[in-house]
């Protein structure tokens, strides 16, 4: 930085204009929009994981890490797996998807999302990245699995997939599941092995099941243990009608393992084994995580609360079971799960 009280000392008195054009022509012009910084918060690392702070410019946020251009003037990069979160500079209808988001309103934050990608002024590929991953969440939210795929395929493409791995929209229930075409389209879209596994877990319900199944065991040994693990729960799935007691406590500490954000359909897998096996509590308790702390995936929830009304009726809590029933019924009425809830509803009553 220039200093303008040195330059004008140095100046006879006769040469103050030329001191103020120094100035002008030394002191660089900021631009307001580079000067507003962003701010990433990421865990050091240590073992107490602590949590640290940098600000400055982010050029890069993909599975390669976050590199920042600091204030100081260094790059440095912080591996993905560390990043909490950023604040950063949003474009209007990023901030009104944001919104729409958090009001419940699915549909337009999604369609507010599809104008951001538009903008061809909004340059920045990893705000472009994390804007894809907002818009799968919204489609998740609202059933379409079909455009939920196609948008996580096209951050494979980018190579924020594992940045962004929560998103990832398998099939985990029936209703779930795209048609074979869509999802044998990203089977030959990308060799990534996420997308590898996105379509795998719809393809085990078409007439493609067997190739399907293989593609699941290869990657159930892949080096990418969260994603191996992922491919093993899927796995899961459709071994459940011979699945043994030792085989769920396998599973449980397969769940454990993986991080919080990805337990979404292990934990849908686990509790229906637990209540195939009559572990009505473990059932119960394990299936209630699914609405609890994925709300986003209604199609899971549905599946999800309905064993558990089945399995409180076991226990003989009659009341309890009626009341997640009705819930099924009444918050997802469009569901298969809801005309099977509206039936057991029946049963617990008396009524045909």
């Amino acid at each position: 930085m220039v200093n303008t009280d040195l330059v004008a000392a140095a100046l006879p008195l006769r040469f103050a204009w030329l001191a103020a054009l120094v100035v002008v022509v030394l002191v660089p012009v900021v631009d307001s929009r580079a000067a507003a910084a962003d701010t990433v918060w990421y865990r050091t690392g240590g073992s107490e994981s602590r949590e640290a702070r940098r600000g400055g410019k982010i050029v890069q946020y993909d599975n390669g890490g976050l590199r920042v251009e600091t204030l100081a003037g260094r790059d440095v990069t912080i591996p993905a797996e560390r990043v909490v979160r950023i604040e950063y500079d949003k474009t209007k209808a990023q901030q009104s998807a944001e919104e729409a988001f958090a009001q419940g309103d699915f549909g337009d934050a999604y369609r507010y999302y599809r104008v951001v990608l538009r903008d061809r002024d909004e340059r920045r590929d990893w705000v472009r990245s994390r804007v894809m991953a907002d818009a799968i969440r919204c489609r998740i939210a609202t059933g379409d699995y079909d455009d939920a795929g196609d948008l996580f395929a096209r951050l494979a493409e980018r190579g924020a997939d594992l940045v962004y791995f929560e998103q990832i929209p398998l099939a985990w229930t029936a209703a779930a599941t795209v048609k074979e075409r869509i999802a044998e389209k990203w089977l030959n879209r990308s060799e990534a092995a996420t997308v590898q596994l996105l379509a795998a877990s719809h393809l085990t319900r078409s007439s493609q099941r067997d190739r399907a199944l293989a593609l699941l065991r290869d990657l159930a040994a892949h080096e990418n243990r969260d994603l191996a693990r992922l491919a093993s729960a899927r796995l899961w799935l459709t071994q459940l009608p011979t699945a043994t007691e030792s085989d769920l406590v396998r599973w449980k500490a397969t769940v454990e393992k993986l991080p919080e954000r990805l337990r979404v359909g292990p934990y849908y897998v686990l509790g229906r084994g637990y209540a195939l096996k009559k572990q009505y509590e473990q059932a119960a308790l394990t299936l209630m995580r699914v609405p609890v702390q994925f709300p986003l995936h209604r199609d899971l929830g549905a599946e999800s609360l309905l064993i558990v009304g089945s399995a409180l009726a076991e226990l003989g809590r009659a009341d309890e079971a009626e009341r997640v029933l009705r819930e099924v019924v009444e918050d997802h009425a469009d569901s298969l799960a809801a005309q099977e809830a509206t039936q057991r509803l029946g049963q617990l009553r008396g009524t045909p």
